[in-house]
C-alpha cells in the first residue's frame, strides 16, 4: 500500500496540492517562499540543544548506513514499540539536485510520519524530550 493510500488527512492534502507545481525560483539562492512554508512560533535553548545532542550521543550512536556519504539521524521519534530502523526510515523522501541537469528529482520512499508518533524512550528526560512535549 502507498503513502498516499495511507493517509490522507489535511495536511497530506495541502502538500499534494503544492507539489503539483513547481517552486517560483531559479536558483536555490533565488528560493521564493510559497504555501505551506511558514516560520513557526517556537523557541528553544540552543545551549540545551547541544547539551541534549551530547546527552543523547552518550545513549546512541548515529543511525543509518549512509554516514560514509554524510547522512546520519539520531531517531527521536519512533512507531510504537519500533526498535529498528531502515535508512529509508530515517530520512524519508528528499529531494535532489543530483547532476549537471540541476533538476530536483525524489530519493527514497514517502515515509508516513504521522505514524512515528512515540517519542524515543533512549532519549528521555533530555531536553529533546522537553522540546517534544511543548511542539505537541
Amino acid at each position: 500500500m502507498g503513502f498516499n493510500a495511507q493517509i490522507k488527512d489535511i495536511d497530506v492534502k495541502a502538500i499534494e496540492g503544492w507539489m503539483q507545481t513547481q517552486p517560483n525560483t531559479t536558483s536555490v539562492t533565488e528560493f521564493t517562499p510559497g504555501p505551506g512554508i511558514q516560520r513557526l512560533a517556537l523557541k528553544f535553548d540552543i545551549n540545551e540543544l547541544k547539551k541534549a545532542l551530547d546527552e543523547c550521543l552518550e545513549r546512541e550512536d548515529f543511525q543509518g548506513g549512509m554516514q560514509d556519504q554524510g547522512f546520519a539521524a539520531l531517531p527521536l521519534t519512533q512507531r510504537p514499540g519500533q526498535t529498528e530502523w531502515t535508512d529509508n526510515d530515517l530520512s524519508g523522501r528528499y529531494w535532489l539536485r543530483g547532476d549537471e541537469r540541476y533538476v530536483e528529482e525524489p530519493r527514497e520512499d514517502l515515509v508516513p510520519e504521522i505514524n512515528f508518533s512515540e517519542f524515543n524512550p533512549k532519549f528521555k528526560g533530555t531536553y529533546f524530550e522537553h522540546c517534544a512535549r511543548r511542539a505537541c
